[in-house]
């Protein structure tokens, strides 16, 4: 079976993100099953807009005003 690397959120960081905020893991692929498709991603972005959306708030978008 093969295997994929995923790095998941463990916890919500306070400052700014360090490895123990993650999990990283290899875990198997599953079979596609009758009607299911499987896709290889080729490419991800991370940008800025992501560190808001680790915050435990309603609206993790921040926008600081000059």
């Amino acid at each position: 079976m093969s295997q994929q690397k995923q790095i998941q959120l463990a916890k919500r960081p306070k400052g700014l993100p360090t490895k123990d905020v993650f999990h990283f893991l290899t875990v198997d692929i599953p079979v596609p099953q009758d009607g299911e498709v499987l896709i290889q991603t080729k490419y991800v972005s991370v940008d800025p807009y992501m560190r808001g959306r680790m915050q435990d708030t309603k609206n993790p978008i921040h926008l600081r005003s000059s």
